[in-house]
């Protein structure tokens, strides 16, 4: 009668009384560690949402504050403010191409929402 191997590791061989076999116990671990990573990733959102929301007057700080740094790289560009609202604020210069996109890639962290330019014009 020719014999047969069995393919059954240690790992997966049958226990008694209810025990679990190390596979088992293995795969559970594997879960919960997952589980348990899923929680910290889900805690660390939280925690980053709740970083990014500022308060009321925190907003307006910094309203404020890029305000003022809008107010001076336009001064330093020789641009005049014409217009200020609670969310806007317009400022006119004139200057070469390049003196132009130097401040207004100055200006785009800021927030800039548009900018128009009316082109070259020249003395006679």
């Amino acid at each position: 009668m020719p014999q047969t191997q069995s393919s059954h590791s240690l790992g997966d061989l049958p226990t008694q009384g209810g025990e679990q076999t190390p596979a088992q116990a293995a795969h559970e671990e594997t879960e919960a560690s997952h589980a348990r990573e899923e929680a910290e990733r889900a805690q660390q959102a939280q925690f980053e949402q709740q970083r990014n929301l500022l308060s009321h007057s925190e907003a307006l700080i910094r309203q404020g504050q890029h305000l003022a740094a809008i107010q001076s790289l336009s001064a330093q560009f020789g641009g005049r403010t014409v217009d200020i609202s609670a969310a806007t604020v317009t400022i006119e210069l004139t200057g070469k191409s390049e003196r132009i996109d130097a401040f207004l890639s100055l200006v785009r962290p800021y927030g800039m929402l548009e900018a128009a330019r009316s082109g070259t014009s020249s003395s006679c």
